[in-house]
Parts: C-alpha cells; structure tokens; sequence
C-alpha cells in the first residue's frame, strides 16, 4: 500500500476500528493570491485580476511576509527620502512643503505613502486639489487597492468595497485624470496614475517585486511554520485511540469538544486523529498514543533562507539596507557602500518621477516656481565623527574643500536635514 511506511509502529486494532470520527486539524486557509470567477458583463472598470481583488491580495501578502515586508517598508524609506528642500527666498513654495493639503500634511508624509503603494503595489493615486480661480493647490494620497481605472480610461474609480461594488455602486467617487478636472463639491478635482511599467499591463502597473510574488509566500510559510511549532510546544502529530465505548454520538461529540478545548489551540498545525475503539476490543491495550514523526527541519530552514535571498533579488535591493544580517553582522562601511550604490541605481531615479510631478502640478495649476525642489537624503550611517568639519570630511575623501568657506566651516552632526547641503561625507 502506497505510503505504508506512515503507519508503522501503529497498533493492530488501528485498523480495526468501528469507524473514523474526525480528523481534528487547527490550521486555517491562508487568503493567499487565489484569483476567483471572472466578473461577466462589466463595461464600467477595468478589472485588475481576474476576479477585480489582486490589489487586495497583494496587500495581504504585503503583512503577512516579514522579510518582504521589511525590504519594502525599507526601500519605501528611502526612495521617500529624509525631507523635502528649495531655495528659502521662495516662500510659496517653503510653505507648501509643510502644509500641501487641508489636512495641513507635509509634502514628505503625502509623498512617503506615493511611494510605498508604487513600491508595494505597483501604482499610486495623487489626488489634485483646487479652485476654480486655481488660487491654491493642494495634494492627497489614494489608497491604490481602492482605485480602478475606468471602461473608457477617463476616470479613475474610487471605492472602499470592490468585492461587492455592483451591489454598493451609489458610494463610488470617479476623478478624471490629470490634466482634466471635474468640479465637486464646490472644489475642482483631479487624479493622476503613477504606475510601474510592465510590458502587456496597459492599465495598470506591476510592481517589480512580482517575480517574488511566490518566494514571498514561501518566507511567510516558513515564519508561519516556526509559530506554529512554538503554539504546540513542538509537539508533533499523532493518532490518538480511545480505549472504551460511548454510550452514544451525543457521548463521543462532548468526549470530543472537551478534547479540543483541552489539548488543541486556535492556529496549532498539530493534528490529532482521534479513534474510539471498536466494542469488545482488548482492555488490557487502554487508550494509547502514537507520534507521527516529522522530519525535514533543516530543509524548510534552508527554504527560509534561500527565500530571504531572493527576495531581495526580486526587489533589486539591498540585504544591509533591509536590516537582514550576514555572518559578518552589520558593517558600517559595506551599508554606506551599497546605500551609494542604491542611491545612484534606484533611489534618484524613483524620487526624479514624484518631483517630476510635484514641479508640473505646482507650476501649471498656481503657477508656482518649483524648479528648486528637491529631496534630501541622508545616509543610514557614517563613519565620521559628528564633531568634524565638513571641511575636513571632504578633505579625507579626496574632493574639493575650502577650509574659509562658511558652509564648509560647520560641524557635520550640525547639517540640518531640512536644509540641502551639497556635500559627501
């Protein structure tokens, strides 16, 4: 018999018994990236997977990884950079900075969320502000699971239920997209759609970690795995015969709850197949217990490993800029090289598209002069002295200094991050 080897070292009167009651097994479906039926007959959105909710799904996934998690939460961080900076004779836009929408925001919170859903989901909604007279302009972020682009690609459709929108559609908002507007509420109202390229996807973007989109379940199995094993105390399963008779099904179903009220917890993968003995069996075999052994721990710990590893393959990232380890702990010196490496790779490139759009809204709806905006961004470490001169920094890093130069004559822990400073330390 196939799979013979499973029940060796069972009991004899396992195979004799009256009937099989139930397999107890605690752990639950994961809400995986499962895609469901096709919506038939929609002419109203554009669906992005094929049953509308792959945004949702991602976003499950998004907090179920660790390690995912943590690569994106990182590179979030700094492709949204340490704060947002222009010439300080320009007062408009100083005070637009810290105060972009009604909900008196700063840019680099609106920002950092742009980044994170382009990040993590593959597109971002940056909602436009205005009135008629064009006199203010302020900016808000869009949740992305929440938005789909409209039949006739004019609008992008905003709501908070889409796996029941027909039967809620009266609680939908629709934006034009930028450079169009749509008075609502007294306010002139826009939308743009920042998305990933990806070859095929006309209407929506990917996200570029999606070749990770497995490997990213596989980390958060085995996470969910080494939980699991501490819920049950690592114990393993078993098949559990009860030696004597029941009066009846109601006696066994109490026997039965009162068991798993006992012996078994919400999420344990511990399984228990749970046997009443048939009448007249042995009495002198009594209720006896038998482990299944479970093997192939070091297998899933090098499938946790090699997941990590590909992960931040996936997200073209960095393993000292995500927090993650190596034998050789954290170096100081290889995190500044490989945050120099990301900097000129990926993090100007990403940050050069958000003030891209920033400059053009601010300069075609107001009228405003956002040539000077820019990010700043600061290094995760340093391996200079904060009482140093800025000077001496870049005298020790063989570029160009002027000890008589004002700027030059500060101390580097006294560079402020709201103030760009042209300088490598």
């Amino acid at each position: 018999m196939a799979g013979a080897g499973f029940f060796e070292g069972v009991s004899p009167c396992f195979f004799k018994m009256q009937r099989i009651f139930q397999i107890v097994n605690t752990a639950t479906v994961d809400p995986y990236i499962t895609i469901g039926s096709n919506i038939t007959g929609n002419k109203i959105f554009w669906r992005f997977g094929q049953d509308n909710l792959f945004p949702q799904a991602v976003a499950i996934l998004n907090r179920k990884s660790t390690v995912h998690r943590g690569i994106l939460k990182s590179k979030s961080r700094f492709i949204g950079g340490n704060n947002f900076t222009c010439d300080e004779k320009n007062k408009q836009l100083t005070w637009w900075i810290e105060h972009c929408n009604a909900s008196n925001e700063n840019l680099k919170a609106v920002n950092h969320r742009l980044v994170y859903d382009k990040k993590s989901q593959g597109n971002a909604y940056l909602e436009i502000v205005t009135n008629s007279k064009r006199s203010f302009v302020n900016i808000y972020q869009q949740d992305a699971t929440k938005c789909r682009l409209s039949y006739d690609k004019k609008e992008i459709i905003l709501h908070h239920n889409w796996s029941n929108y027909l039967g809620e559609k009266a609680d939908e908002k629709r934006l034009p997209i930028f450079p169009e507007f749509k008075e609502i509420n007294g306010y002139q109202r826009s939308i743009i759609h920042i998305k990933e390229y990806e070859p095929e996807f006309e209407n929506y973007g990917l996200m570029d970690w999606v070749a990770g989109l497995n490997v990213s379940a596989i980390a958060y199995k085995t996470d969910k795995w080494n939980i699991s094993r501490l819920d049950n105390s690592f114990n393993t399963s078993g098949v559990l015969v009860v030696s004597g008779e029941f009066k009846d099904d109601k006696d066994y179903e109490d026997f039965k709850t009162e068991f798993k009220k006992e012996f078994t917890g919400e999420g344990n993968t511990g399984k228990i197949l749970l046997m009443a003995e048939k009448p007249g069996a042995d009495p002198d075999l009594g209720t006896r217990y038998t482990p299944i052994q479970q093997g192939g721990e070091g297998d899933w710990l090098q499938l946790h490993n090699q997941s990590t590893s590909d992960l931040v393959i996936a997200h073209n990232w960095f393993r000292s800029l995500s927090g993650i380890a190596d034998n050789t702990g954290f170096d100081t010196q290889r995190i500044l090289n490989e945050y120099e490496i990301a900097l000129n790779t990926v993090i100007i490139d990403e940050q050069e598209i958000f003030l891209g759009w920033y400059k053009k809204i601010l300069e075609m709806i107001a009228g405003i002069d956002a040539s000077t905006l820019s990010i700043v961004n600061k290094p995760p470490a340093t391996s200079k002295p904060a009482y140093m001169f800025i000077w001496e920094a870049r005298k020790a890093d063989g570029l160009e200094y002027d000890e008589n130069d004002e700027v030059q004559q500060g101390f580097l822990g006294s560079i402020s991050s709201a103030k760009k400073v042209e300088v490598t330390v």
